[in-house]
């Protein structure tokens, strides 16, 4: 059984949460650029090895993205790049061994605001959007 679940938003900024499904909490929601999300990847399957605990990481996979919504041009146009990210996230997670999986976008899922988010999970140090966002992928599991 997987004990640590990590999310990632790709993205220029990389939203990344890690959650502790043995105690039932998050413990990290940050934004980083996406070398440094990866390092934090391998950092924690490194110790997750060493307490026995299993690592699962969900990243938000833009590649299955459909709907685009209002002014959806120029919001596709955007989308490459995070759509190239999804596909870095892919190839190394695969090469590294991690267990994964590639998460279709859910509506209503991410885009939180500070208020929602807290009352959800309680998470009271401060996020941003794309650290909201990994959260609410591993949140409760």
């Amino acid at each position: 059984m997987k004990a640590l679940y990590i999310g990632i938003d790709p993205g220029v900024d990389t939203g990344f949460a890690l959650y502790d499904k043995s105690a039932k909490k998050l413990v990290v929601i940050r934004t980083c650029m996406i070398h440094e999300a990866m390092a934090l990847v391998i950092r924690y399957k490194a110790m997750s090895k060493v307490v026995s605990q299993g690592l699962f990481v969900i990243v938000e996979d833009a590649r299955q993205r459909k709907y685009f919504g209002a002014g959806s041009d120029a919001k596709k146009q955007g989308a490459g790049s995070v759509k190239r990210d999804c596909k870095i996230w892919d190839d190394f997670l695969k090469s590294h061994e991690v267990d994964y999986v590639m998460r279709h976008p859910v509506k209503g899922g991410t885009k939180l605001n500070k208020e929602q988010f807290e009352k959800i999970t309680g998470w009271t140090l401060g996020t941003s959007s794309h650290g909201r966002d990994a959260a609410m992928l591993v949140w409760g599991l």
